[in-house]
């Protein structure tokens, strides 16, 4: 098929331009076209990606990609109609929030969304902007069922890893070059600092550390965020008087977008435990990746943590309102935060445990993602899009 994927760029640094990166390659080498139309990454004028064949860097490429740049923002919804007939394409795969993409532009399309649920019950727009649907998928098991208690028949679809990528490796050295000490209890967070209502958990988290760390000298947190986001890292760890112990990464290279997968290995290589306290996930990246490192999680207890957490703790909260969506996310609870913390204080470091961590993950790897669900997905829409264009050529007729 001819697929034009809607979403960032591949060279950006968030989510969605990951998921990208990881997925299209892997896509072209199926056999299909794709064309990827940007509303975050690049401007000016199109670019190609060569795709080359899995693990052969000197080898011809098997695809050309064309990138097309984002004009005027919006999500890239002014553009989205315009790419998908200029590239003649069968589908159309939207990599994002699919809330955003109107339903008279969708409805125009043979529209297959790769979509977050992040709220219980679904939001109503995700819910209305649905309807155009071809082929909703839904990247956790937990956001399919959200959707089908919603009336939404969705076919789940996770996102991935490269665990040759994301794997245990020298935690001494990893140290040594974040400058981190040997003996110290390194609890990291790995998270956007988007949301001015603190989708992450910052304020949850540092309280639950803060405390924490007054009976434990060796406690350290490093937050690799960009700390002068929507919350303000700063203020928070200075009141909290913790400045000392929570270490932050360059604020340069998190702004130029310079850190890649490999710096990530070693900040997961690095740690003791991810500590993710999210009011909600529509996946969580951070979760898979520092379990295919052997890394073990503090999550919420809520949305994506029963099919993600394979080694670690939950944390206990409450539902809480999210006004922006009309729904209910989740807040933890400190307290639980800080109990979660005590026993990752004394279990983290278990060879078992960050086996059982790495067991888990691996079978979300990249290539194993490709094959076991995007391989029949694209199958089964080929199988839609034949279906409607033979039904438009007899209603033609």
């Amino acid at each position: 098929m001819k697929i034009l994927w809607h979403s960032t760029a591949p060279w950006g640094n968030g989510s969605y331009s990951m998921l990208t990166k990881r997925t299209v390659p892997g896509i072209v080498r199926q056999g299909h076209e794709v064309c990827v139309n940007t509303w975050y990454g690049l401007q000016g004028e199109p670019q190609k990606w060569r795709i080359l064949p899995k693990g052969k860097p000197d080898a011809e490429p098997v695809g050309v990609v064309t990138i097309l740049p984002s004009v005027g923002g919006g999500y890239g919804v002014d553009t989205m109609l315009a790419a998908y007939r200029a590239a003649k394409s069968d589908v159309c795969i939207s990599c994002m929030d699919v809330w955003v993409i109107p339903g008279e532009i969708s409805e125009k399309l043979n529209f297959a969304p790769w979509l977050p649920v992040d709220h219980d019950p679904c939001p109503v727009p995700v819910v209305e902007s649905l309807k155009t649907a071809m082929y909703p998928m839904c990247m956790s098991k937990w956001g399919t069922q959200i959707l089908k208690d919603a009336g939404v028949d969705a076919h789940y679809l996770p996102c991935s890893a490269d665990s040759d990528v994301f794997k245990p490796g020298d935690r001494k050295l990893a140290r040594e070059k974040l400058g981190i000490p040997d003996d110290a209890f390194l609890v990291t967070m790995v998270a956007a600092n988007k949301d001015e209502q603190d989708r992450k958990g910052f304020g949850e988290a540092l309280q639950g550390f803060a405390r924490f760390a007054e009976s434990h000298d060796n406690a350290r947190l490093y937050i690799h965020a960009l700390w002068t986001g929507a919350i303000d890292l700063h203020k928070m760890v200075d009141l909290l008087g913790i400045s000392e112990l929570v270490i932050q990464p360059n604020s340069y290279a998190m702004v130029m977008g310079m850190y890649n997968s490999d710096d990530m290995k070693k900040i997961y290589n690095a740690s003791d435990v991810l500590l993710n306290p999210a009011k909600s996930e529509g996946f969580g990246l951070p979760i898979l990746e520092a379990q295919m490192c052997g890394v073990p999680v503090i999550a919420s207890d809520f949305s994506t943590t029963d099919e993600l957490l394979f080694a670690g703790w939950r944390v206990d909260g409450q539902k809480h309102w999210s006004h922006a969506a009309d729904s209910y996310r989740w807040m933890v609870y400190i307290d639980s935060v800080v109990d979660c913390l005590e026993v990752a204080y004394t279990e983290a470091r278990n060879p078992k445990l960050k086996q059982q961590a790495r067991n888990g993950a691996i079978d979300l790897d990249t290539e194993t993602v490709l094959k076991t669900h995007w391989k029949p997905a694209l199958a089964e829409i080929a199988k839609r899009v034949e279906k409607r264009a033979k039904y438009a050529g007899e209603a033609a007729v």
